[in-house]
């Protein structure tokens, strides 16, 4: 598995369970929660630049073209997509989102998830 991972979603709980997650599925991986993504922009040179950003819908849509290609061709990395709500997989996939998921809503659900990530993105 991909050793940096960020985690991205404005509900700091969600973020948390999601984190937590992955810390479970995948303990050699270093994983950062964001609660934004302006941080990101900052890091280029960075040794703790991320191997895969997992983010929620609703920050993907308070970013312009220009910033998600940034931060794609930046980092030459993966983007994971988010949402409770299924009806985002089409917008989110023009945005360029390598994969959509829809967020469970638990840790168990967190934990399903972060193992298909996982084993999509070796």
């Amino acid at each position: 598995m991909r050793c940096n991972i960020f985690v991205a979603d404005q509900n700091t709980d969600e973020c948390f369970l999601m984190a937590e997650a992955f810390r479970i599925v995948c303990p050699n991986a270093k994983v950062r929660e964001l609660q934004d993504l302006s941080s990101v922009f900052t890091l280029e040179g960075d040794r703790s630049n991320p191997d895969l950003i997992v983010m929620d819908y609703l920050l993907l849509g308070l970013l312009s073209s220009e910033q998600l290609i940034k931060i794609t061709d930046l980092f030459n990395i993966p983007l994971v997509v988010l949402s409770a709500d299924p009806h985002y997989r089409e917008k989110a996939q023009t945005r360029d989102a390598l994969e959509f998921y829809e967020k469970p809503g638990t840790l168990e659900g967190f934990l399903s998830l972060a193992r298909v990530i996982s084993q999509h993105s070796k």
